[in-house]
């Protein structure tokens, strides 16, 4: 999926991003912690149905129709053997998700062949890819110019996108970089692109943004993003913020800003708003002499 976040300088719309990431990273620890009890577990089932062998080939399927043909991949002996050690934490392969997603293709391979023999799927542990400036989390790998390098199932995150190319030429309807994001979740790619405005997205992302998230800072003071099921050209405008999906309030722990380097110095302040006070206190107010004119009236 690609999600859009959105928002001016100092709505922590980066910030967010990285609570995101830090979120992916812990879970990719503890399936990581999991995952060699899971697979023990089926390779004693396999050894129990004499099946082992099945782990020594991948069906690759390709096409469609007529040109649909099927390319046997044999695979070494221990391709498999990270799934099964608990300290491989220290030794994680960046297409961890790519050999585990094929182990679980495998399993349904032999469920089809063999019926349900109680084998269990192995656990995402996904790769980052991302410009962000010194950020911190564990396993984290520098974004590569071209996102169809990265191993299958990565999560690729680009801060200011419209100063990375090739995403920066808008114009540009042929590099084969963006216009393959059309078919991007063939491979279980996630993307998440970091801008200040909509207006700096490429016109062929547009249409395939998945979620679009906008981060604003009414008066200065708590982040508050609205989440859009699909892009939008202008999201801070009122009319569009009623169509939001969701809207909520955003306050980053503290270790979240020691896990990167933001790009800007934020000397924004807060300000009230001086005029919906005022009008609010003079209907206060008029509500007030209301009262005491009818109870000295009464009187």
């Amino acid at each position: 999926m690609i999600y859009l976040v959105t928002g001016t300088t100092g709505a922590k719309k980066t910030a967010y991003v990285v609570s995101i990431l830090d979120k992916i990273e812990i879970d990719n620890k503890v399936n990581i912690a999991k995952n060699p009890t899971i697979y023990q577990k089926n390779l004693d089932i396999l050894t129990k149905h004499d099946l082992l062998s099945e782990l020594a080939y991948y069906v690759d399927e390709q096409g469609s129709g007529d040109t649909y043909r099927q390319e046997i991949i044999v695979l070494p002996d221990d391709y498999y053997h990270m799934l099964g050690v608990g300290d491989y934490d220290f030794l994680r392969p960046d297409d961890y998700f790519k050999r585990s997603a094929r182990f679980n293709k495998m399993i349904g391979r032999i469920h089809d062949k063999h019926g349900d023999l109680g084998l269990s799927a192995i656990l995402p542990v996904r790769t980052i890819y991302t410009n962000i400036e010194a950020l911190k989390i564990d396993y984290v790998r520098f974004l590569l110019p071209d996102w169809r390098d990265c191993p299958d199932g990565s999560l690729i995150v680009i801060d200011e996108v419209q100063l990375v190319h090739p995403y920066s030429d808008i114009k540009d309807r042929s590099n084969p970089i963006i216009t393959e994001l059309s078919v991007h979740r063939h491979r279980g790619f996630d993307f998440y692109l970091i801008t200040q405005s909509a207006g700096n997205l490429h016109v062929l992302i547009k249409d395939l943004v998945y979620t679009h998230y906008h981060a604003t800072v009414p008066y200065g003071f708590q982040t508050k993003i609205y989440q859009y099921g699909e892009f939008k050209s202008n999201p801070n405008a009122r009319t569009v913020k009623l169509t939001a999906e969701d809207s909520f309030s955003f306050t980053p722990s503290q270790h979240i800003f020691k896990l990167y380097k933001s790009t800007n110095i934020n000397t924004a302040k807060s300000r009230l708003p001086i005029r919906r006070l005022v009008i609010l206190f003079a209907f206060v107010g008029f509500g007030i002499f209301l009262v005491s004119y009818a109870l000295f009236d009464t009187k």
